[in-house]
């Protein structure tokens, strides 16, 4: 199931209708989603897809991480009858490790690149 199917028809013809005059009131939209559209396109984002950079390799052995991943497993683990993720990351955002609750949800984040690196 796609991002869109998801979204009303209305937000769709919203977007569309602002992709191709870079423009739009209000229009009945929450006033973050046009403020984010708003961004995103005076920072020129491609609408539908975005090339994220491999930063550097995450230190995975750093005292952070191996502090950390017996707490990820174990939030994973207690979260298991939801679908969740929970991320750690360096302070400049390097993802360093990724637990999940399926692993339907492993394949979502490897889908939007969000790996560690």
């Amino acid at each position: 199931m796609s991002l869109w199917s998801e979204v009303s028809a209305d937000v769709r013809r919203a977007r569309d209708r602002f992709l191709s005059e870079g423009s739009l009131d209000d229009d009945g939209l929450d006033p973050s989603v046009l403020d984010s559209w708003r961004r995103s396109h005076a920072l020129r984002v491609h609408p539908d897809w975005l090339e994220i950079p491999f930063v550097r390799e995450p230190e995975t052995d750093s005292r952070l991480a191996h502090a950390a991943r017996p707490v990820l497993e174990r939030i994973a683990h207690d979260l298991a009858a939801e679908a969740a993720t929970v991320i750690l990351t360096s302070a400049d955002g390097v993802v360093l490790e990724r637990a999940v609750s399926e692993q339907a949800l492993m394949k979502a984040l490897d889908d939007v690149r969000l790996a560690p690196g």
